[in-house]
């Protein structure tokens, strides 16, 4: 049986414009772990804020989370970090960057490195340095980097943003890509948390979305479409794809 991540009252909240309360509202939740969860909602809302929380980049206003049977320092110790920008070491090469977890400690087979670095189209970029990449290259690598690193929770902040219009088509609609990687983080034990701005991203990948709103009513709800054919281009999933979107756009209009 799969752990869970338990999430109890947990906020950071300030005081923004016309000293009106800002950030993550009080957020309850029990959710699986080894599934893709989405987190999607307004800008402002708290998405960011919630991966920061969970990563301890930030203390909390109030509540705490845990996951089962294992304390605070064990669960954050699990977790790796996507930003929304690569944050790549610009003194390393792609495939060393690819592989910084190793100076952690951490064994990198190079195997896994290799694999990673074809999945995301890295190959010809191995000797490269991060000033000569795009942007969308360096997110790649920064994606790769954080697979590498045998971390069983990973958090991801808007990882397809900087992506390249190219791949970030092949990355959401290249089947046999998405099935290794979810196949990937379940083998072993991983779970990812990523927010994202777009719904139809939310419905291909994500398992479970969690709705963060600016009122605090959040909301938690199951993809309707299993796996297996979240790509799919048969009608009948495409208009369970549609209501499954229109449903999250009338969870954040309804904020």
């Amino acid at each position: 049986m799969a752990p869970s991540l338990h999430i109890n009252n947990l906020s950071k909240l300030y005081r923004g414009e016309h000293n009106v309360l800002v950030g993550l509202h009080p957020l309850e939740a029990t959710l699986s772990l080894q599934k893709l969860i989405c987190v999607v909602g307004k800008s402002g809302s708290g998405k960011t804020t919630l991966l920061r929380l969970l990563s301890g980049l930030e203390e909390s206003t109030s509540g705490t989370f845990f996951v089962d049977d294992m304390d605070l320092d064990a669960v954050q110790q699990s977790m790796a970090f996507v930003f929304q920008e690569p944050r790549l070491l610009p003194w390393l090469t792609v495939r060393e960057n690819m592989a910084f977890s190793k100076y952690g400690g951490i064994t990198v087979d190079e195997s896994t490195i290799d694999y990673y670095m074809k999945q995301l189209g890295l190959q010809q970029y191995g000797l490269f340095y991060p000033a000569q990449l795009s942007g969308g290259l360096a997110q790649r690598v920064a994606l790769g980097r954080a697979f590498c690193s045998k971390k069983n929770i990973l958090l991801m902040d808007e990882p397809f943003g900087a992506v390249d219009a190219i791949t970030r088509r092949q990355l959401q609609n290249e089947q046999q890509l998405q099935r290794d990687l979810y196949e990937l983080y379940v083998k072993e034990s991983m779970s990812i948390v990523m927010t994202t701005h777009d719904l139809q991203e939310a419905s291909l990948l994500g398992d479970i979305v969690i709705v963060i709103n600016l009122n605090g009513n959040h909301e938690i709800v199951e993809n309707p479409i299993v796996k297996d054919e979240r790509w799919d281009e048969d009608v009948h999933v495409l208009e369970r794809r549609f209501t499954f979107i229109e449903k999250l756009q009338s969870m954040i209009a309804n904020d």
